[in-house]
């Protein structure tokens, strides 16, 4: 039977890790929705289709297809920026899923970061209310099945917030010249 010693220590451990034991809690409800890759709900489009062939040109030494964000009557491509995103996680991976895992996890970083900066700025019970409501949104939970690159906009806004949070907060300038290099990456997704 444990001591009271030993429950008091695992009260202390638990109260003292509360925040990131819950945002796992809700990354990992999140995960069980979006990584459904056996799932027939999976959809595979156009968009998918042209990133792959994009990532598949580069990667068998052909060069990038694209130099620049393209913006066409048929509404925006990105730029070769997301091409070098990919690249990595198809060449290990092996499959066009791995977009789609990739997707995922700039959504779990996402959830991460909006905590974060909304603990700072306003609290923990309003940071865990809109972790919450973040997850539920349509947006992420139909974006979770489609694979389209908008998460990565998303998670780049909020990388550039945190990473301006973090300028404010040291004064140091390797964080100004980090946004910059993340803002016009931000530009190539």
């Amino acid at each position: 039977m444990p001591s009271i010693k030993q429950n008091n220590r695992l009260s202390q451990w638990v109260s003292s890790n509360a925040d990131a034991l819950g945002v796992c809690f809700i990354c990992a409800i999140s995960l069980y929705t979006g990584l459904d890759f056996l799932s027939d709900r999976f959809s595979w489009g156009v968009f998918q289709e042209r990133d792959i062939s994009r990532v598949a040109h580069f990667l068998l030494g052909n060069g990038l297809s694209h130099l620049g964000p393209e913006l066409n009557s048929g509404g925006f491509l990105p730029g070769p920026g997301l091409t070098l995103i990919f690249t990595p996680f198809v060449f290990f991976l092996k499959s066009p899923q791995a977009i789609h895992f990739l997707i995922q996890l700039s959504f779990i970083f996402s959830i991460i970061l909006s905590f974060l900066l909304t603990r700072h700025y306003f609290n923990r019970t309003i940071a865990y209310i809109s972790t919450i409501m973040l997850i539920s949104v349509d947006f992420f939970i139909s974006l979770a099945y489609t694979g389209l690159h908008h998460s990565l906009i998303v998670f780049f806004m909020l990388l550039i917030l945190y990473v301006f949070h973090l300028h404010t907060q040291t004064k140091n300038n390797i964080y100004a010249f980090l946004m910059g290099c993340l803002m016009g990456l931000g530009l190539q997704v």
